[in-house]
C-alpha cells in the first residue's frame, strides 16, 4: 500500500504500548491510520522501548530520539528534539500529545507550514506529582493546546467542556 500522507506522533513514552493510557492511544490510532493509507512515524524515548524502524504494522515506524531521562525533562526535552527532527522530514501533519509536548504545536506551522494537532489526555497540572514550577508550564501546555495547533482532540467530553469554558476552544472528542 502506498502512502501518501506522513503523520507524525510526539509526546508518548513510545513504542509498542508498555504502559500507559496515551502510548496506547497512540498505537492504536496509528494502526488504524496505516490501515487507511496513512504513513505513521511514532517517535519514542530509547530507554522506554528498543523498537526502532518499521512495525509489523504497515506504514507504522518507530522513530528513537533522545531525551533527558529525569522526572521534569523527559518529556519536554524529548519533545523539542522530535519535532526539530520532523522539520526535516516529509511529514504532512506533527500531532502532539498531552499538555506538555502540546507546547511546541506552534513550531511545525511556523516554520514549515504543517497543520499540527494536539490531543489533551488530561489537565496534568492537577496532578499531585508536579511541583508548582512544573504545575505551572503544564497550565501554559493547556493554553498552548488551546490556541496553538490547527484541532485540538481531548479524550472526553468534560475536557471538551472544559476548553469551551476556559478557553473558547472547539474541540474535537474521541
Amino acid at each position: 500500500m502506498t502512502h501518501e500522507l506522513r503523520v507524525a506522533m510526539i509526546g508518548q513514552k513510545g513504542y509498542p504500548p508498555v504502559h500507559g493510557g496515551i502510548e496506547r492511544h497512540v498505537a492504536e490510532l496509528a494502526v488504524r491510520l496505516a490501515r487507511r493509507g496513512i504513513a505513521v512515524d511514532i517517535y519514542s524515548r530509547p530507554h522506554y522501548s528498543d523498537a526502532d524502524g518499521p512495525t509489523p504494522e504497515s506504514g507504522v515506524r518507530v522513530l528513537r530520539r533522545p531525551s533527558l531521562p529525569t522526572k521534569h525533562l523527559d518529556a519536554i526535552s524529548h519533545t523539542v528534539v522530535c519535532t526539530l527532527d520532523s522539520l526535516g522530514r516529509d511529514h504532512d501533519v506533527v500531532h502532539f500529545h498531552a499538555l506538555g509536548p502540546g507546547l511546541l504545536a506552534g513550531l511545525p506551522r511556523w516554520l514549515r507550514g504543517r497543520p499540527t494537532v494536539t490531543t489533551v489526555h488530561g489537565l496534568d497540572w492537577q496532578r499531585e506529582k508536579w511541583g508548582r514550577v512544573a504545575r505551572t508550564v503544564l497550565r501554559w501546555g493547556e493554553q498552548a493546546s488551546a490556541r496553538l495547533p490547527d484541532r485540538t482532540v481531548v479524550v472526553s467530553r468534560a475536557l471538551g467542556a472544559h476548553y469551551a469554558a476556559a478557553h473558547g476552544r472547539d474541540t474535537v472528542c474521541i
